[in-house]
């Protein structure tokens, strides 16, 4: 194994040619087998996001992103890291796990998998309908060489989920004495 960005990625079954994982930071990773590409999240271009009260290095010359901006991808970033992908993955559309994926399904040729939102982002991008997969949770895909099996998830704490069904006594303020 070998340290890429502080963390030890290595092979899995490396032998027989086994799977490989990159990890791209944030929430991002690369996973190959050699003849599959897999991208889940890749946000690479770190934008610089500052929000109120935080402290500005001064010797960060990225352009500023903001609640006013436009987020951009840092295509130059991008090119230097991935050349290929077959699939991107996207486990929502918040920026930092969807921002650059319009540039890296261009690029590649990439079909994403993700929810309707990350579908909505992906169309005004200009990717095209027949690139995309839209999933809610709970499906199963078989493709040559990769399958994959969609988990329901929220990305927020349960009590705001819409099915949630908590004791009420968690909510009540009530005093049992």
């Amino acid at each position: 194994m070998r340290p890429i960005n502080g963390h030890q990625i290595g092979n899995v079954g490396s032998e027989r040619g086994g799977v490989q994982l990159k990890y791209l930071g944030t929430a991002g990773w690369e996973i190959t087998d050699r003849r599959t590409v897999v991208l889940i999240d890749p946000f690479l271009s770190r934008l610089r996001r500052v929000t109120p009260n935080d402290t500005v290095d001064p010797a960060d010359n990225r352009p500023l992103f903001d609640n006013a901006a436009i987020a951009q991808s840092e295509t130059a970033t991008i090119d230097a890291h991935i050349q290929r992908a077959d699939f991107v993955l996207m486990t929502h559309a918040h920026y930092d796990h969807a921002v650059d994926a319009p540039y890296i399904e261009c690029k590649t040729g990439a079909t994403t998998i993700g929810t309707e939102s990350t579908y909505h982002f992906a169309r005004a991008q200009g990717i095209p309908a027949d690139k995309l997969i839209v999933v809610r949770g709970g499906e199963d895909y078989a493709f040559e060489g990769l399958s994959v099996r969609v988990i329901p998830s929220l990305h927020d704490v349960l009590r705001r989920a819409p099915n949630a069904s908590l004791p009420p006594a968690i909510f009540s303020t009530r005093s049992r004495t």
